[in-house]
Parts: structure tokens; sequence; C-alpha cells
């Protein structure tokens, strides 16, 4: 019986891939005593005793019945094992298998997130007081970053305001906003720093400002300067004058119009006309008055000399303010003298006077009058009419001009 089990074992081995089949005959012969007969051995072999040879066949015999169990037992083994492998090959084309080994990403990631759950991050002493000083780093960095209001009033600067107010802004500042002059200001502006907010350099001034020598520069000057309030609007008009180092008949010097308000606790910029006129001999021209052309609605007038070719006239050069934005309204010859140079017969005419003013029809734009007298002739009376499309007042007979004499 002990060769049986030995026999079990060793077949268990061999189920079990420890051996092979030919390893497995080797032991089953040593086992059951069967040796290779050699030539002589066979010849010289006497018969075995019927008890030994009993033995020997009951032993193989067990053995060859152990081995047809095992194999059939093995052979439907294999057989399972080739359908269930073909079973779970099917599964592994639907779902990932169970047993898969979890590749390195997934087992960092859940390193990861164990680690979040049960351990706490500890944020060095030092790393706070860093964050202490650069709060008020950021701060004191980004404090004077443009917020909306101030972008807008770069881009009133820069691009010169001209679009036209809508209704709403236009009945603010005519039905139901009233102008008021005043000669001063709650808060007072210097003229030096209303020059420095027009703001204009003398590299934008062009060639013809260099001085010829290089030593002289442009010199810039406040020449008018009127405050005034329509609502709870407190408002500035004035006049930059900027004289030519050059002062030959053709060098001429530059004037500007802008228009301020006062704005957050400070004077802005609201609109710049620049190099509204000039006049020659390095000057510009001369303030004259201010004066209403309509409801609520400021103009400006300056006076101009020149002389040239036999003829002197002297001009008015009329800029209003209209919905914040400046344009010259009008400008007209006061007089002119061509006796000089030339004869009556030669020019046509001698010597022209007009007078201008502005009448209130009760409606938005007051109507420009022209009182024109040539030589000893009657005067002559023109109604102009503002034209809102074009900002000014026009000569053409369409907008309603009436001629007395």
């Amino acid at each position: 019986m002990d060769k049986i089990q030995e026999l079990k074992k060793i077949k268990k081995l061999l189920d079990d891939g420890f051996i092979n089949e030919v390893e497995f005959q080797v032991l089953k012969n040593e086992i059951l005593g069967i040796k290779k007969p050699s030539k002589e051995n066979s010849q010289k072999k006497e018969p075995k005793s019927t008890i030994n040879k009993t033995i020997d066949n009951s032993c193989e015999t067990e053995a060859n019945n152990i081995d047809e169990v095992d194999l059939k037992t093995k052979q439907e083994s294999e057989k399972s094992n080739e359908i269930k492998q073909e079973n779970d090959s099917n599964n592994n084309e639907q779902k990932p298998s169970i047993n898969k080994k979890p590749t390195k990403e997934d087992t960092d990631i859940k390193d990861l997130k164990e680690t979040s759950k049960g351990e706490k991050v500890n944020f060095p002493k030092w790393g706070y007081l860093f964050l202490l000083l650069l709060i008020p780093l950021v701060w004191w960095v980004f404090k004077d970053t443009p917020t909306e209001e101030k972008l807008q009033e770069v881009e009133i600067k820069e691009l010169n305001e001209t679009v036209v107010p809508n209704s709403t802004q236009k009945k603010e500042l005519t039905e139901d906003a009233s102008l008021n002059i005043t000669n001063t200001s709650n808060h007072f502006i210097s003229n030096q720093e209303l020059i420095s907010l027009f703001n204009v350099n003398i590299e934008d001034l062009g060639d013809s400002f260099i001085g010829y020598d290089n030593s002289n520069k442009p010199q810039f000057k406040i020449t008018s300067k009127q405050f005034f309030n329509i609502g709870d609007r407190e408002l500035l008009l004035t006049s930059l004058g900027i004289k030519n180092p050059n002062d030959c008949h053709g060098c001429r010097g530059r004037l500007d119009i802008g228009f301020f308000e006062f704005l957050n606790g400070k004077w802005k910029k609201i609109n710049h006309l620049k190099n509204a006129s000039s006049a020659s001999y390095g000057s510009f021209p001369t303030f004259n008055e201010f004066k209403f052309f309509g409801k609520n609605k400021l103009c400006i007038v300056f006076s101009a000399f020149d002389m040239g070719m036999g003829r002197d006239y002297s001009t008015r050069i009329i800029f209003g303010l209209n919905y914040n934005v400046l344009y010259e309204i009008a400008r007209i010859i006061i007089s002119e003298n061509t006796e000089s140079g030339m004869t009556y017969e030669e020019s046509g005419v001698s010597v022209v006077n007009r007078k201008y003013e502005f009448i209130d029809t009760g409606k938005e734009y007051y109507t420009l009058k022209i009182i024109e007298k040539v030589n000893d002739n009657n005067e002559e009376i023109q109604y102009l009419n503002f034209n809102s499309n074009i900002n000014e007042f026009q000569t053409n007979e369409s907008t309603g001009i009436m001629i007395e004499k």
C-alpha cells in the first residue's frame, strides 16, 4: 500500500506540473521495482515467484487504474479550463477584468486620494509670513490700475470726443438745465495746470515751430477762461495760445480751444479743438468775448488781423460748444480795406464794414444777424440760421436767410 501512496504522490506532482511524463515513468518504475532488463539479465533471469508476480501485477494494475482515472480527470479538467478561458476571453472583450493589475498611474492617484484623506498638509510658517508681505505689495501695484471710468477719460482725451449726445442728454442740457455764468470757481485751477491738461507737446507742433537758431522755444499761454454751470455740472471753457518762435509773415502761431469739467475731485478735459485757428508773424487770434448762440449754448469769439497784396482785413472767428463738443460755427470779416493796394475800379470793393449779433428767437439755436455796409451804399442785413447737421451758421438760402436793404 505504501507504493500506491507513493504513486499517488508522484501522480499529483505530474498533474501539478512539477514533473513531466518521462520523469513520472522513471519514478513509477522505481517505486514498482521495474528495471530495464539487459540482454544478460534477460537470459539468466529466473521467473518470479507467484506471490511476487501477483503483488507486482496488482500494483501495476492499481497504478494503471490510477493513471486511467487521473488521465480522464485531467482531460475533463483541461476541457473545462478551455471552456472557462474561452468564456473569460469573451467577457474581457466587454468589460475589464476584475483581477487586472492596476497601472502605476491608478496606484499613484489612489495613493494621492488616500493621502489627501488621511494626512494633513503642513504649511510652513514662513509661507504665512510671505503671504502677509505679498498682499500689501499686490495692492500697491494694482491700486492705480485704470478703472472703466479712467479708460473712458483716456478715450475721450485721445479721440477728441465727437459723438453727438442722444435726445435724453439734449433735453438735460436745454430744457431742464440752465446755464449760469460764474466769474470764479469753487475749485481753483491755475493757468499752468490748464496748460498741462491741454497736454500739447512741442513735438506735435511740427517743424514750423522750430526756431531758426534752435534757441527759442514755442510759448504757451492761456488767453481766456470762463467758468459756468449747467445744472450740477461745473464747467470751464478756455483757450490756449501757442506762439511760434519765428516771426516771419508766413510763420503761423496756433490757437486751441478746450472744454473742461470738474469730476471726482479734479478738473478733466472733455473736448479739445486742436489747431482751431492761427495768425501770421508767429501769433494767434486774440480773445474777444464770450456770447450765447442758443439756449444754454456758449460760444467764444476771437479777432484776427492780416494784410497782404494791398488788402487789410479783420475777422471774427466764433467757436461754439454744442453738446460737449467744440466747433467753429461762424467766421465773419468785420472790416476790409483795399484802397491801399488797388483802385476801386480794379477791386470792385473799397471799404467793407460788418456788424453781427445773435437774436433770440425762442428756439434752441439763435439767429445770426449780419449788417453789412459797402462804401457809402445802404446797409444790407442778412439772417443766418444754424444748421445742426454741420454745426455752423450757413449763408445758403436754403437755410432760410432773409436779406433786407
